[in-house]
């Protein structure tokens, strides 16, 4: 590691909530999967392997989530997704005979979707096997959070909650690479304190927080948040920077809503007749035809010019490498040391909601691969004995930074619903060896599906709210079911075998 050069941790975190709807053809929220395959982790491992291959200099921490990693590796979402791919395909090649700008921007994703379909079905849908060789490379580092996408912070009641999901989701992914990471997110970046103890309890070596995380403690380390601390348990914290992040996160200020890039909510899906989604077996929902671009809130949409969109990417490249070389001059000269830049995404951002995402990351990439002012680092590459302690706020993203997104009142039931069944599990566990163990792993798996911050993130924003509350009440009704049945001695094994058809996520809950 150069001294002198500004160091980035750049970390991306993929993660969606555990769906399955398999008496529907496409549902709207298994769209969320195949859609961010389309749009976002294949581009992006694209995008790293040509890096690669092209012998670019570069580390890149990315976060999978046990949710999300089960249903990349589960042939249920594989033949499903080859599916979405072809619908999308025959529709495209449908409307491709228009003219002018519209079949120019149908042939751009036409060609895009072809040449997605061809890699996925080269790799033989083998999403996880790719991450692997990803890992191997020592270019992408890989790391896990959560079993569930806990905010952890609100489930503080329950150590057992709180273990369970740290535990299962480092089993989860090391079921899966063959190695148990030092790196773990944490859901929404939730802190509570005395979380760090816990996670290096379980030899979690980092994690990253957002920035007041570390400028609201009472004793701020000597360089605040342009410099990873420490904790006194020994965990590595890596805050934030807010004006770096906001230029690529921001689609109010930041680089994503240039009018020369891809719309994201208005679907072309729309446009099709009843007789043409009605051919193809499609809902009319948001599929996934994205041909127009951002042009302006007051404007008529405008077809999507792929080419435009590029130039502007690169232009955007060319300007957050000067932003970065601006912010760490600046921090040098008041600090005396070479700042850690912590610049950590959901990974959905990078093509999903910002279509030209992976471009720019592969410009960017690129440029601080030939700099000698800025290098891309792993969290593993800062020393220990170069940190300030400290004692971190507590703190999340989203909404005001404490939690705010997933306590809406109309969620206030939830967290005293799941206090209660987990501290009666652990009565009756503590007193009898005689739990049906069938019954006692469907509980556990039942209390972790209910504890999703997905759910009440949706229900806050009143997207998918009622889905959403759906699968809330599912879960912990069936868990109360379950725990009234292992009260009384007589459990339905006809109802937890479908139960377990339902949801075949966790099946090794048995050993945690």
């Amino acid at each position: 590691m150069h001294p002198l050069k500004a160091k980035i941790v750049l970390a991306l975190h993929a993660h969606l909530p555990y769906v399955r709807i398999p008496d529907k053809k496409f549902p709207l929220q298994e769209l969320w999967l195949y859609q961010a395959l389309t749009e976002s982790y294949i581009p992006l491992i694209l995008c790293f392997n040509e890096l690669i291959e092209e012998k670019y200099d570069f580390n890149i921490t990315l976060s999978i989530s046990p949710t999300l990693l089960s249903m990349l590796s589960d042939d249920y979402y594989k033949l499903k997704f080859s599916e979405y791919l072809c619908a999308i395909l025959e529709l495209l090649r449908k409307k491709s005979h228009t003219d002018g700008p519209e079949k120019r921007s149908i042939l751009t994703l036409l060609n895009r979707i072809q040449k997605i379909s061809n890699y996925y079905i080269e790799i033989k849908g083998d999403i996880t096997g790719e991450l692997v060789k990803l890992s191997q490379s020592g270019k992408v580092n890989l790391i896990t959070t959560a079993a569930t996408h806990a905010l952890l912070p609100l489930f503080r009641f329950s150590d057992d909650i709180i273990n369970g999901q740290i535990v299962i989701g480092q089993t989860e992914f090391g079921n899966a690479f063959g190695f148990v990471p030092g790196g773990f997110w944490l859901p929404e970046m939730g802190y509570y304190t005395n979380l760090d103890a816990i996670l290096s309890s379980h030899n979690v070596k980092y994690t990253f927080l957002d920035a007041h995380s570390v400028y609201l403690t009472p004793v701020r380390p000597s360089y605040g948040n342009y410099y990873p601390s420490i904790t006194k348990s020994g965990l590595k914290i890596f805050p934030r920077d807010l004006p770096l992040s906001y230029a690529i996160w921001s689609a109010k200020t930041g680089y994503p809503g240039d009018h020369t890039y891809r719309e994201f909510h208005f679907d072309y899906t729309y446009s099709l007749s009843d007789a043409e989604l009605n051919e193809s077996g499609i809902d009319r929902i948001p599929f996934g035809l994205k041909i127009y671009r951002i042009t302006g809130n007051d404007k008529i949409k405008e077809f999507y010019n792929y080419e435009q969109a590029m130039e502007t990417v690169e232009k955007h490249a060319d300007d957050f490498i000067n932003k970065i070389k601006e912010r760490a001059s600046l921090i040098r000269e008041h600090m005396k040391r070479t700042p850690v830049f912590t610049l950590p995404f959901d990974a959905e951002l990078f093509g999903h909601w910002w279509y030209e995402g992976p471009e720019f990351l592969k410009h960017v990439i690129k440029k601080i691969s030939g700099s000698n002012e800025i290098q891309l680092i792993s969290p593993d590459d800062i020393e220990v004995d170069t940190l300030d302690t400290v004692e971190p706020a507590e703190s999340s993203w989203g909404r005001e930074g404490f939690f705010k997104s997933w306590t809406n009142p109309e969620c206030s039931w939830i967290y005293p619903s799941l206090a209660h069944l987990g501290v009666k599990f652990n009565n009756i566990s503590s007193l009898t060896r005689d739990v049906n163990r069938r019954a006692s792993n469907q509980l556990k798996k039942e209390i972790l599906l209910a504890s999703s911050s997905d759910w009440t993130f949706l229900i806050a924003n009143d997207t998918s709210s009622d889905y959403a509350k759906t699968r809330l009440t599912e879960h912990i009704d069936t868990a109360k079911k379950i725990l009234e049945e292992i009260e009384s001695g007589n459990v339905d094994e006809k109802f937890l075998l479908n139960r377990q058809s339902l949801y075949p996520i966790f099946n090794n809950i048995n050993s945690i």
